[in-house]
């Protein structure tokens, strides 16, 4: 079989960096529009070559493209491989509902699959990983932390370096909302030294914002701003750009109350929403409009300013309709960290 879980990045010649990745998407798509052109289609090539575009766009931040892509190759073939490449990037749009049905399709499928071919091991801890990720997000903090144990166990078993990652931070993420800190820092440190070892740095910047959340946790403004501005000098060609909209808005947590400082944070909060429309999840989008409408409203000293925060806060609220998330309270004094 052709497609793998891995496929892209196993035979990668050079660290992931955004410039490889844009060349490798658009080789992709040519490739797939020769296939569809075909007189005779082969259904697995085509199918491969929209995977590795499709994970391309989504590392790049493409959500909807990355959805495209993937939803056209698990019809062209489908495999349950190609159907967890859809339900991640339903998860990255926000659509919870879409992925929670597909996950489902995909247990039925499964209850046959063994009865033809034995059952492929990185199925379970990637299907744990997405489960987890999506507990995450909806604040099942004991349930996504179990999730993602089973599935870094699994991932680090199959050696899948990306979603390895993509895990231990979202686990990260889960321990330092329950206020475990220690528990996050060691696994932050662990990381840290795999990322190292591996030469690894595409998610460094993610490393460095999941970092900011901790000592945030601890009250350490001043370190937070240096883990933010950290984060934010690490978002390179060789580093993702999707935690660029989080970074921005960590840093503008830690600025103050006098008028220079407000200007900057509405700036920061401003950059954050504009990175978060190119390369961020629909979540961390909703987010971004939130914080920056509520600390115009706050801040504001005209009407038509508190008119554009209210604007801003209803976008937000749009988005977490759609995503069947509860609304974050207007009713609060200062910006929260979401």
């Amino acid at each position: 079989m052709p497609i793998a879980w891995a496929g892209l990045f196993a035979n990668l010649t050079q660290p992931l960096s955004m410039s490889y990745l844009t060349t490798r998407q658009h080789e992709a798509e040519a490739s797939a529009t020769a296939l569809r052109n075909a007189t005779d289609l082969e259904p697995l090539a085509l199918a491969s070559c929209l995977y590795e575009a499709g994970q391309c766009a989504f590392l790049r931040g493409q959500g909807d493209v990355a959805l495209s892509r993937f939803s056209e190759a698990y019809q062209v073939a489908p495999l349950p491989l190609l159907r967890i490449a859809q339900i991640q990037a339903f998860l990255f749009n926000g659509e919870y509902r879409a992925m929670y049905t597909a996950l489902g399709t995909l247990a039925d499928a499964r209850l046959i699959l063994p009865t033809l071919s034995p059952p492929d091991p990185v199925l379970q801890p990637l299907i744990d990983g997405l489960r987890g990720l999506s507990a995450r997000d909806h604040h099942r903090l004991a349930e996504a932390r179990y999730a993602l144990s089973q599935a870094e166990v699994g991932l680090r078993e199959q050696q899948l370096k990306y979603d390895y990652f993509v895990v231990q931070l979202g686990l990260v993420e889960v321990l330092t909302r329950a206020e475990l800190l220690i528990d996050a820092q060691v696994l932050l440190n662990k990381l840290d030294e795999d990322m190292k070892l591996s030469q690894h740095q595409w998610f460094r910047p993610d490393w460095w914002a999941r970092q900011a959340h901790v000592l945030w946790a601890q009250g350490l403004r001043e370190a937070v701003a240096k883990a933010a501005r950290r984060g934010l000098g690490a978002v390179t060609d060789y580093g993702s750009s999707r935690a660029l909209s989080e970074l921005y808005r960590l840093l503008a947590l830690t600025m103050g109350s006098t008028p220079p400082e407000i200007e900057n944070a509405q700036d920061a909060r401003q950059r954050a929403v504009e990175a978060a429309r190119a390369y961020s999840s629909r979540l961390e989008l909703g987010r971004a409009l939130f914080t920056i409408g509520l600390h115009t409203k706050l801040f504001a000293t005209r009407a038509t300013d508190r008119a554009r925060g209210s604007g801003f806060i209803y976008e937000a609220e749009q988005l977490y309709r759609q995503m069947d998330m509860p609304i974050p309270s207007t009713t609060v004094t200062t910006v929260p960290l979401l």
